[in-house]
């Protein structure tokens, strides 16, 4: 129920795309689960930023330490 998305590949998001990233953290909030981006670049972490996102969905730089988090306490790990 937990999800990595790893974003180094994207470099623009639409507003459609984070709609679906929105959608898909619900649905896994509801299911007890988490939604985690990491990699972003510049420009697609400003489009997070703006849009709010990044207060909802957390965000790291490097994989692992998105992998981690998911088993802190309070990470989403179920």
């Amino acid at each position: 129920r937990n999800v990595l998305i790893d974003l180094a590949a994207v470099s623009y998001l639409d507003s459609a795309s984070i709609g679906c990233l929105m959608d898909v953290h619900r649905l896994l909030q509801e299911r007890g689960g988490a939604l985690r981006l990491c990699g972003l670049q510049p420009r697609v972490e400003t489009m997070i930023s703006m849009t709010g996102v990044h207060k909802i969905v957390p965000l790291h730089r490097e994989e692992v330490d998105a992998i981690a988090a998911f088993s802190a306490p309070g990470g989403g790990d179920r």
